[in-house]
């Protein structure tokens, strides 16, 4: 059963993100394998996954029909984003990406597929870091911050002035 949609995979229902819009990409993506030329993109053989086969009609061709760019690094971000883990061991399935919910048998489970929250925090410094203000880490130690004093001959103008 595959989500109605346009032949884009535009106007399919999604779970709710945030502040409700709908999260359109995992169900873009089913419709995408459901669809494609297998040659180019397709399920596993279990269907617990995907793989691309043919990555420059997969950029060219296929991104673009469904997520309007033909960046496989934004593709892939997307990927990362809601779990998706690439397949690195020899066999069956090498080189496929797959996610919990996301099987060719269930598209019932695609609301399931979330996006993986995003922490907004700001990063405190490192402890080892050191700041990019010299000034800042010599904070109250004035005797720090004052220039060095030069001795006199150190100084060939003042030592020239001293004579004349």
């Amino acid at each position: 059963m595959v989500p109605a949609s346009d032949e884009r995979g535009h106007g399919l229902k999604g779970g709710n993100g945030k502040r409700g819009a709908p999260q359109a990409f995992p169900w873009k993506l089913f419709h995408m394998l459901s669809s494609e030329d297998p040659s180019v993109v397709r399920w596993t053989h279990n269907g617990d996954g995907f793989v691309i086969l043919n990555m420059q009609r997969f950029t060219e061709d296929v991104l673009v029909k469904y997520f309007r760019h033909r960046k496989f690094s934004s593709f892939q971000r997307q990927l990362n984003l809601y779990g998706f883990k690439k397949k690195t061991t020899k066999g069956d399935g090498e080189g496929s990406y797959s996610t919990k919910n996301f099987l060719r048998s269930r598209p019932d489970l695609l609301g399931k597929v979330r996006r993986a929250p995003q922490s907004h925090h700001k990063m405190k410094p490192s402890p080892t870091r050191r700041p990019k203000d010299p000034a800042a880490a010599l904070e109250g130690d004035d005797d720090l911050r004052k220039p060095p004093v030069r001795p006199d001959n150190a100084n060939p103008a003042a030592a020239r002035s001293r004579r004349a």
